[in-house]
């Protein structure tokens, strides 16, 4: 496929006659994954650039000292699993990648590197992706914070609501199916306490859970500067 006819925001700032001709440059392969846990590759050639999510849903879960914690990954984030901690590291931890819907990556590996030379926007564009990661993983570990585990996940969910929600007539739906497990892992909660929660989100109209799976969000945003956060 070519990956600035897919994600056009990777050339920021383009004349439309550069545009054409880098995007006649981005050609690169595209991998499927199944649900199921992924196996990324651990070793690449140097210049490799990385993946860029084309469609569906990863996991990166982190598990230490028996507790765990979810990355979501979405269309337009940019992976590189293959770097890690490494032997650098006192602590030694576990990392397991899952797809939790059909998924798609495209391989920005160094051919890709060399033919998109020409436009260092593109790079930009990409190292961009990769400090957006980290934005919002902090911002994750904030709503972990916040006091109420209701707030917690309205939080997340609008959240997800910006990188995938979808505007209808009966509100905003988010097409992601996560378990009460895998939310409460997400912000930091038991599963019975999620539970708790999103039926209170239910009781006041904020929060259904639609009978594909997907979730509605209704009313306005949360104002986060309401919320009480522990310390």
């Amino acid at each position: 496929m070519r990956v600035l006819e897919f994600d056009p925001d990777l050339a920021p700032g383009l004349a439309p006659s550069s545009r054409a001709e880098a995007a006649a440059a981005s050609e690169a392969e595209v991998i499927h994954l199944a649900p199921g846990v992924w196996r990324p590759p651990t070793e690449v050639p140097p210049a490799h650039m990385g993946m860029l999510m084309i469609e569906g849903l990863l996991a990166r879960r982190v598990r230490l000292a028996g507790r765990e914690s979810v990355e979501l990954l979405a269309p337009g984030d940019v992976l590189r699993p293959w770097i890690v901690l490494g032997p650098t590291s006192s602590i030694e931890i576990a990392v397991v990648w899952s797809v939790l819907e059909p998924a798609a990556v495209a391989v920005l590996d160094p051919d890709f590197a060399r033919r998109l030379a020409p436009w260092p926007e593109v790079t930009a564009a990409l190292m961009d992706r990769l400090t957006l990661r980290a934005r919002w993983l902090a911002f994750t570990l904030a709503i972990s914070h916040v006091r109420r585990v209701d707030d917690r996940l309205l939080l997340l969910f609008w959240h997800l609501a910006d990188r995938r929600g979808r505007v209808t007539a009966d509100g905003v739906v988010v097409p992601v199916k996560l378990s009460h497990q895998a939310l409460g892992t997400i912000i930091g909660a038991q599963r019975p306490t999620v539970s708790t929660a999103l039926g209170q989100l239910r009781d006041r109209g904020l929060l259904e859970r639609a009978n594909e799976g997907s979730w509605i969000l209704r009313g306005e945003p949360p104002r986060p500067a309401s919320f009480s956060a522990d310390g």
